[in-house]
Parts: C-alpha cells; structure tokens; sequence
C-alpha cells in the first residue's frame, strides 16, 4: 500500500473477577440492538461534526456503519473505537465514536454507569431565640 496502517485496540478488564469484559458483557440482557441503535445515531453525529459539507446520507453510500466491540468507558461515556477504512476514508484517522452515559440508562448494566451522588441532606438550623 501507499502507506502503514494504524490501529488501536482496548481491552477492558473486571478487577474483581480478573477477567476481560466483552461489550456484550456490560450491556443489559438483550439491548443489544438498543446499544447498536444508539451507536448509530453517534455514526450520524460524528458525520456532521467531521463531514459538515457532505450529506450524511451520501456519506452512508460511501462508508456503511458497522457496529464495533472495540470500546472502553471513558469520563462521558462509552467510546468506539475504528480503525483506518472501517467507518471513513484514511483522512479521517482512526474515528471514535461517544455514546453519552445519560443515553445508556436500561442499557448498560448499572455497575458500569457511573456513580450519581445522592444531594446531601441539609441539617435545620435550630432557630434560637434572644
């Protein structure tokens, strides 16, 4: 080829078990296609925010989505990880998708959402009198 190839891999591990977690994994028993629906939505997002002249329906003619188990958990969500060729043409690097953890409620096992701290009770001020 005219040029080397890149690619970059993660491998998701569970401390407690010791053991390497698939996406399947992580997901709520059948969501999968919920995972996959909403992992095409960010396919469509990332189109405009990288391909903002060209259609995003044109762009799906050219480069078809495929769903990947290359991930990992990151601050704002799960990330997608492709390689060169896979979702875009060579110019576009190795394309990362980002599905929002609010959008993975019911979806994702609540292991793997990220902890929401209850508001902290406030303690009433006696009121003391002169």
């Amino acid at each position: 080829g005219a040029h080397g190839s890149a690619a970059q891999q993660y491998f998701n591990f569970e401390l407690e078990s010791e053991t390497l977690l698939s996406l399947d994994e992580i997901l709520v028993k059948g969501q999968r296609a919920k995972f996959n629906d909403l992992a095409h939505q960010a396919f469509e997002q990332w189109i405009m925010a990288t391909q903002p002249d060209m259609d995003v329906d044109e762009y799906q003619e050219l480069w078809k989505f495929t769903s990947t188990d290359n991930f990992y958990l990151s601050p704002t969500g799960v990330i997608l990880q492709y390689g060169e060729y896979e979702i875009g043409p060579y110019a576009v690097g190795l394309p990362r998708l980002v599905i929002p953890f609010d959008k993975l409620q019911g979806v994702l096992k609540p292991e793997y959402l990220p902890k929401v701290e209850a508001p902290a009770a406030s303690t009433p001020v006696a009121n003391k009198s002169p």
